[in-house]
This record gives structure tokens, sequence and C-alpha cells, in this order.
């Protein structure tokens, strides 16, 4: 059974597969018109989506996924004229939020069969089963950071990919509005080995 439908199984919720292509754009449902990464991650639980990197449209992603449209400074003095944050601590938040090492060409994402990394937004419940089978695999408790900046670009998909790690984050305000990310759940992504290694059978 493909993972992804096993996880679904274990938490109820619905989980997508993402693809980091660096060359060239794959053939496929190319997304229609520019979106955030919070969104298509929400679109592709219905229907495989494509992604180029021409069609990504939020600051925090480009910076995220390295696409160079936006540097670490420019980028905190953005959130911070939004937010009204000083730009010192918002600056100390972005440059600590991983980051691709190179760009990349478009994404892929949906029910795939080996994605780079799964993605779901899941209710607390679920996400303590997620929690709870990391524990009995490892034989510790999980530890993680949060933050509410690029939370599920960098602080969740981008974070999972480099790091190798289970990630979870509360959203931030953007990713919540876009990726219709209900007040009730949380963002959670890890790496598809990871995930087969905590929840494949045999």
């Amino acid at each position: 059974m493909k993972i992804l439908h096993v996880l679904e199984k274990e938490t109820g919720e619905q989980w997508t597969g993402v693809v980091f292509h660096h060359k060239s754009t794959p053939a496929g449902n190319l997304a229609s018109r520019p979106m955030r990464l919070c969104e298509a991650i929400a679109e592709s639980y219905a229907q495989p989506l494509i992604l180029p990197s021409e069609l990504i449209e939020c600051p925090g992603a480009h910076r995220s996924l390295a696409l160079g449209w936006f540097n670490s400074d420019e980028l905190a003095y953005e959130i911070s004229q939004k937010t009204s944050m000083p730009q010192i601590m918002v600056n100390r938040a972005v440059k600590s939020t991983p980051c691709l090492n190179f760009p990349i060409a478009a994404l892929t994402l949906g029910k795939l069969e080996s994605p780079d990394v799964v993605v779901s937004y899941l209710r607390p419940n679920a996400a303590m089963k997620i929690i709870r089978r990391w524990q009995e695999v490892n034989g510790r408790e999980i530890a993680t950071k949060l933050s509410t900046f690029m939370a599920v670009c960098g602080g969740v998909v981008v974070k999972a990919h480099k790091l190798r790690e289970i990630c979870f984050s509360f959203g931030c305000p953007d990713s919540r509005k876009y990726g219709k990310i209900e007040d009730d759940k949380l963002i959670i992504g890890m790496p598809y080995q990871l995930a087969k290694q905590l929840f494949e059978k045999g």
C-alpha cells in the first residue's frame, strides 16, 4: 500500500507528497495561476499539481526554495512592514529558517508514489498518533522548534527535506489564509523515507 494511503488510514486526514525538480518542469497538470506553496498543498489533495517556479508568488517561498527573488534582509523588511515587528527580530527569524541550497525549476504535489516529502494539515489528535509512532520506533521524545515565519514552505516542507526529520508548524497568517488551514489544524511534514520507516508494515 502506498505510504500516503497508510498515513491517511492512520490519521484520518488527507496527505500529499512533494517532489523537488531542480533541472526542468515535468509534463502534467500545470498550475493555471500563480499561487503560494501552502495554497498548492491544499489544492493537491484533490488532484496532482505541478507548480513551476515562475508561478510561485509568495516571497517566503521564493527564499525557502532558493529562487533568489528575495534575500533574507529584503524579506525581513517586507515582513516587518507588514507586521510592525522590529526588523532586527524578523531578520533573525528569517535567517534561522531553512532554505534549499539550489533553486528549483518546479514542484510536483499530490498522491505521488515516491515523493521527497509528505505533508498534511492535521488535527492535534492525528498529530499525536504520528508523534507516538515516532517514539515507539525511536524510544525517546521528539524535539522540535516552532516559528510563525514561512511556516509551511520553509518551516515544514524545506526543513523536513533538508534536516530529514519530522517538522511541525502552527502556520503563519498567510498560510492559514491562502492554504485554507482550519483553526483546529496544524501542519506536519516529514521525508518520504522516514514515513516509510515509521509506518510501512513488514
